[in-house]
């Protein structure tokens, strides 16, 4: 018997109770969490975790925007990649994830990028490698757009304040660390030149 498909639609406002009896009285397969902010919506995140035994529903990969990041080049450890929008593991197999509703190249803001380091094609393999001066170029179609390196640190996972929105244009690209093990995160900033 193959599952019914429907969307369940609530406000972020209304209290955890309501929204998963809401969700599990329908047997949902997808719910969908209006807001006014993405910080409004973080804590509803983990609510796929709530459907056991279950697949998950096929991610759609959202077409980029005219002024969205479409590929990066690092010069100082070789990476020249493509740059897809979102970062769901889904979509960090075909390139390095834009993380959405950051930046997008040249703005003000923090611009996150993201990608793996062991699996599908090790593209920030050696970012822990990059070094303060070092060039990154992130591109929006054919229109280049040059940071250079001022911080590099290393942080545990839920560390997600290198998220957050910034007053200056800049980058700041995430990958697991240590190689394999991926117990921290990698986190590099750059500022637009």
């Amino acid at each position: 018997m193959t599952p019914r498909i429907a969307i369940q639609a609530v406000p972020v406002t209304a209290g955890l109770d309501d929204v998963l009896s809401r969700f599990t009285a329908g047997r949902h397969h997808r719910l969908l969490v209006y807001a006014d902010s993405l910080d409004d919506i973080l804590g509803a995140v983990h609510l796929r975790d709530l459907i056991e035994g279950e697949s998950p529903p096929a991610i759609t990969i959202p077409t980029p925007g005219p002024e969205a990041p479409t590929r990066i080049s690092i010069p100082a450890i070789n990476v020249d990649a493509l740059v897809v929008e979102g970062d769901l593991p889904e979509q960090l197999k075909l390139g390095v994830g834009h993380y959405l509703g950051s930046a997008n190249p040249g703005e003000r803001g923090n611009m996150v990028l993201s990608a793996h380091d062991d699996i599908y094609g090790e593209i920030f393999r050696r970012l822990h490698e990059l070094e303060l001066g070092d060039e990154i170029v992130v591109y929006a179609g054919k229109q280049p757009y040059r940071y250079l390196v001022t911080a590099k640190q290393i942080v545990e996972p839920t560390e997600v304040r290198v998220l957050g929105a910034t007053t200056k244009p800049v980058t700041t690209l995430i990958t697991c660390y240590p190689y394999m093990v991926d117990t921290h995160r990698v986190v590099v900033v750059a500022e637009l030149q």
